[in-house]
């Protein structure tokens, strides 16, 4: 006897849940007290009552063999038998879900490319990326977390990655998002019943291959010096070569990121290690930077050991200055010691004139690559009055980067503004810093 009565209110609840489907949909029928129904990567158990027991992912059941032809099925906290006709019906069922989400992929990056391709349609997302989302898209792995939040939903399947997106983020996002699809709508370079809910999916898709031109040129056009023979150096050479940038922190995630997409884009060996995905490029990085700082402190630490109890060296000129004598020093002095600091770090460096220096004190340069430098002996913090005047400097000067360098701190304001700016500050901890690592060379 059936256990079911499939009647009309059966129907309109089964065709509720299948008007939802946005793939496939598989009417199972029952099994023992329950109905089965699949659809999409969901599934949804109903009781003989017509209630809806458990909504479940397809990848939270599991199927054990209890027999000949008979199978476990597990889904949460229920359990059925089954045959094995059932058993492959349902396994066929799911290996097929397989095909839709790259099938679906595919059909959103046929739009994307035709978006990417149009210089004009190009320009306005290079230029919407370098408005709204420069800091978003230069963090990898967020450009990754908000893909997978996006696509989710879409397929009806857990996230992949143990994130989400804060709301504040969404909402930023979702708003900026609208205003480039109505553009895109109003000019007719995209159509609604085209995309239908996925102009979000389409746009982030599109931004992360412009993110990854955008990203590769601005670091290549500051930092190309610093990786010769790119194409043939390894990972690590790869590596050791970003240390040598003086003024970037190495282990901030968005400076990592902004190192991946260059070498994503121009070094074989970090494609191959990392399969060809950028994710995973980003991932390799972050290891490889994160053993490249234990390995700096270690030999820190050795060189302490090394040098401990061993006679001070008469100072010679500006050798083993402390930061306390710093604070001692006249502006000047100052000044003078920093060209000594950047010297020792292998940079040619020029005074600019004592007057009228539009606020570069020192012009330093390494691999090319041409750094204003402002120095400023204070026993107070300095202000944004001292960002301005770089900033002025930067273009009068043709610098690339300019840096600010203190012996105290700066006020919130100024660390806002050089933020704004990308103006490098170098406070009293980085300079101590700095220090170390050439008094500790001088001393070995």
């Amino acid at each position: 006897m059936n256990k079911f009565n499939i009647n009309n209110d059966f129907i309109k609840l089964k065709q509720s849940l299948i008007s939802k489907k946005r793939w496939t949909f598989l009417d199972f029928g029952e099994i023992e007290d329950f109905y089965l129904i699949l659809i999409d990567n969901q599934g949804f158990l109903i009781n003989k009552e017509l209630e809806l027991k458990t909504t479940f992912h397809l990848n939270d059941f599991r199927i054990d063999k209890i027999g000949e032809d008979r199978f476990w099925l597990q889904i949460w906290t229920h359990h059925f038998t089954l045959n094995q006709k059932q058993k492959e019906k349902i396994l066929n069922y799911n290996d097929s879900l397989a095909t839709f989400e790259p099938s679906f992929l595919e059909q959103l990056d046929d739009y994307k490319n035709i978006l990417i391709s149009n210089t004009e349609t190009k320009s306005l997302l290079t230029n919407f990326l370098d408005l709204y989302f420069k800091d978003f898209y230069k963090r990898i792995d967020y450009v990754y977390y908000l893909e997978d939040d996006l696509l989710a939903p879409v397929f009806c399947r857990k996230k992949t990655y143990n994130y989400s997106i804060t709301e504040n983020t969404r909402q930023r996002i979702d708003a900026h998002y609208q205003k480039l699809l109505d553009l895109f709508f109003k000019k007719g370079i995209l159509h609604k019943e085209d995309i239908q809910d996925n102009g979000f999916l389409l746009l982030t898709r599109c931004l992360k291959d412009i993110a990854m031109e955008y990203y590769a040129k601005e670091f290549e056009d500051s930092y190309k010096g610093y990786f010769p023979s790119l194409e043939e150096m390894s990972v690590d050479d790869c590596i050791n070569s970003y240390y040598q940038i003086d003024f970037l922190e190495k282990n901030d995630k968005a400076n990592i990121g902004f190192l991946t997409y260059y070498l994503f884009s121009n070094n074989s060996a970090l494609r191959i290690a990392s399969n060809h995905s950028l994710m995973e490029a980003y991932e390799l990085l972050k290891e490889k930077v994160s053993e490249y700082e234990d390995n700096l402190e270690l030999n820190m630490f050795e060189r302490q050991l090394m040098n401990h109890n061993k006679p001070t060296a008469k100072r010679n000129g500006f050798e083993n200055v402390t930061i306390d004598d710093i604070d001692l020093m006249s502006g000047k002095e100052f000044e003078e010691f920093i060209c000594y600091l950047f010297k020792k770090m292998g940079y040619t460096v020029n005074l600019t004139p004592t007057s009228g220096d539009q606020g570069i004190d020192i012009i330093a340069i390494k691999n090319g690559l041409r750094i204003g430098i402002q120095t400023k002996c204070y026993s107070n913090s300095v202000s944004n009055k001292a960002i301005q005047e770089v900033v002025a400097g930067i273009k009068y000067y043709g610098l690339k980067k300019a840096i600010v360098i203190t012996n105290n701190y700066f006020t919130k304001s100024a660390i806002e503004l050089a933020l704004s700016n990308e103006v490098v500050l170098w406070d009293r901890s980085i300079l101590k810093e700095k220090l170390n690592e050439i008094n500790n060379k001088v001393s070995s």
